[in-house]
């Protein structure tokens, strides 16, 4: 198994097509009320049965999406407003189509022309009647939620698999949910030989040991081979090879890392590697 992309969070499914659901059916009620009347009343109801399914579609494609930049979040959101905008306009205009309401003389009009003209009439309302500027944030809060929604707790091997996947795997540990606030984590040694050895508590601990370690060692391959262990008790077996950065000498050893598990969450990590290997390359 070799090292990847930095994990990414899931959202409980049900939760999030149930938000999903309830904020479309606000944004529906919001459309019915500015352009209900302009619309048609009968055609309008096509954007209000479609939101639901619209709210789910942009729900679920955005909330895969957690984008680290307010600026990222804020174009995201406008984004999804417009589309969203275009599609309730669609169905609009499919609604219209079917009943017939706004047929006028004659009666002949090129179905694809009604729906795509719905759908741009309803973007640019948006935009030159100035309600962006109003429902823009309202689209920025309603993402957010999906966003912040409670990630779905993981089996243990996964969240050790995903964490051994990522780069850095400082940052993706740190940053897990996974990771009990008071973890414990271990590493074989003596802290006078091996600087990082010895217990680390808490997530400035931990963090505290990965910036010793890295201050001293040069890490330029870290490969995880193997992962034992189905239950609270995960073992991940990994090979590292690298330099020291103060004496320039080569070092390599496999790595046994334990992690410990208690309702879903990491609380205790013990490293146990070839500490002679480590001491020989700082020039013990």
């Amino acid at each position: 198994m070799t090292l990847g992309m930095n994990p990414s969070e899931k959202t409980t499914l049900p939760r999030a097509i149930l938000l999903s659901v309830a904020s479309s059916m606000v944004w529906a009620l919001f459309a019915y009320e500015l352009v209900g009347a302009n619309a048609g009343e009968k055609a309008i109801w096509g954007g209000v049965l479609a939101s639901p399914l619209i709210g789910v579609i942009l729900g679920l494609s955005v909330g895969r999406l957690r984008l680290r930049s307010r600026i990222g979040r804020a174009f995201l959101s406008l984004l999804g407003l417009y589309v969203a905008t275009f599609l309730f306009g669609l169905a609009v205009g499919i609604c219209d189509l079917a009943t017939g309401q706004n047929s006028g003389p004659g009666g002949h009009r090129i179905p694809s022309a009604v729906i795509l003209q719905s759908g741009i009439g309803m973007v640019w309302g948006l935009t030159f009647t100035g309600y962006v500027l109003f429902l823009w944030p309202l689209a920025y809060l309603n993402f957010w939620l999906l966003w912040h929604e409670r990630p779905a707790p993981e089996r243990p091997r996964e969240v050790v698999e995903q964490l051994h996947r990522a780069r850095p795997y400082s940052e993706a540990l740190l940053a897990s949910p996974a990771l009990d606030p008071n973890a414990e984590w271990w590493a074989a040694g003596s802290r006078e030989r091996l600087p990082w050895a010895g217990t680390w508590r808490g997530k400035a601990g931990i963090e505290e040991f990965f910036r010793v370690l890295n201050r001293e060692m040069d890490h330029q391959r870290f490969e995880a081979e193997e992962l034992i262990g189905e239950g609270d008790i995960i073992i991940a077996v990994a090979h590292a090879a690298g330099r020291s950065i103060r004496t320039g000498r080569a070092f390599e050893s496999h790595i046994l890392r334990e992690y410990s598990f208690r309702g879903g969450r990491i609380v205790r990590v013990r490293n146990f590697y070839d500490t002679a290997a480590y001491e020989r390359s700082l020039g013990g």
